[in-house]
């Protein structure tokens, strides 16, 4: 929620005409069945940019012996996620997340999700996630850190063998109940160091 929120319709309060507000931007459970969302996890994203060199480099000139940003980017990347347990390894970023409380699985149950069914009408080839959590658990109470996006090198069409100067990945976490973007910002900021340093 805004921070600023609170503040603005206490301010207000005189000036609002409705008892109640209903946001259809999120999700139902079925076509047949609606849903009333009573929260979302936050979010804080960052981009992260790799930068190797002044200038783009000839492959066959330079290849093997110079930094490739795309290489550096996808190891630093990689690293932030446990490959067999899928959990986040940035230090600290789970040392707030509250325990998933017994009602929290009975909310899930009552939800009557069916992973088959959502995998199929979204072409998945299956649910990935951290181990241990279900896949309600993890999408309502867990954190997660994603890459949402990537560039870097020569992305046209055909092949152009540079040696990057850089390359750029936009990040997005989702936050659970008492993490802040603050203070994850500053746990993914502090993960983020070069290989050999």
């Amino acid at each position: 929620m805004s921070p600023h929120l609170t503040a603005f319709l206490q301010r207000h309060a005189g000036r609002l005409v409705a008892d109640l507000a209903l946001s259809a931007d999120g999700g139902q459970p079925a076509a047949d069945r609606g849903g009333i969302s009573l929260g979302l996890r936050g979010v804080v994203s960052l981009q992260l940019d790799v930068v190797t060199a002044d200038t783009d480099m000839h492959s066959g000139m330079k290849g093997g012996s110079s930094a490739n940003s795309n290489h550096v980017l996808a190891a630093l990347l990689a690293g932030m996620r446990d490959p067999r347990t899928q959990a986040v390894t940035v230090e600290g970023f789970y040392d707030d997340v509250a325990r998933i409380t017994d009602l929290d699985r009975r909310d899930m149950e009552m939800y009557d999700f069916n992973p088959e069914k959502e995998a199929a009408e979204l072409g998945l080839l299956g649910h990935v996630g951290e181990e241990g959590y279900s896949i309600l658990e993890q999408r309502w109470l867990r954190p997660t850190l994603e890459v949402v996006g990537m560039a870097g090198g020569f992305t046209g069409e055909g092949i152009k063998t540079v040696i990057p100067r850089s390359a750029m990945a936009k990040i997005s976490c989702r936050l659970a109940p008492r993490q802040t973007p603050q203070d994850i910002l500053k746990k993914v900021c502090c993960t983020v160091h070069l290989p050999n340093e």
